[in-house]
């Protein structure tokens, strides 16, 4: 059975030789969280052991698919499992190569069992997140799209554009 799953989300280079990495958990049944591990061509660079827990974890189970409320997936109980944040910063030792380095991101439990985050190139991880986070963005901009459809197309925003041209035309305005 699948404890952990796990996702590398961000993965940043803000200044030449910082690289901050950012993603998510999801615990399932007993077993915890205990560390993020991060390691880069086979050394360890930085870590956390601090997680948040992720206060809309159940609208991310419904985005991906997944009701709560309709019977939980296998192996995750709504009253033991959750889903939390995780964030950690090191420095990229020099020299390294962005295309070569193998970035190596590992789950620890408190059960001592570890789960692979991410394995890969910095290059790729960077190139991923960059790639995932703007599909998340450009989904977002669709949906608000639709909700901007829709308040235009209510009586609220109806009778607001006919009090404008009122306004317009007694010369109180110039908003369009």
């Amino acid at each position: 059975m699948l404890v952990f799953e796990a996702h590398l989300e961000t993965c940043l280079v803000p200044r030449a030789g910082d690289l901050e990495l950012s993603g998510w958990v999801l615990e399932r049944g007993g077993a915890r969280f205990a560390s993020i591990e991060i390691e880069l061509d086979g050394k360890r660079v930085g870590g956390t052991d601090a997680l948040v827990e992720h206060p809309d974890w159940r609208g991310r189970l419904e985005e991906a698919g997944l009701n709560p409320e309709h019977g939980a997936p296998a192996g995750l109980d709504p009253g033991r499992s959750r889903r939390c944040r995780w964030q950690c910063g090191c420095r990229i030792p020099a020299p390294v190569s962005r295309s070569s380095a193998v970035l190596l991101v590992r789950l620890q439990s408190d059960l001592g069992a570890a789960t692979e985050v991410f394995r890969g190139s910095l290059e790729e991880a960077l190139y991923l997140t960059a790639a995932s986070g703007f599909a998340r963005h450009a989904r977002r901009a669709q949906e608000l799209e639709q909700v901007i459809v829709a308040i235009e197309q209510s009586r609220f925003w109806k009778l607001r554009e006919r009090w404008l041209a009122v306004k317009r035309r007694l010369g109180l305005t110039d908003e369009r």
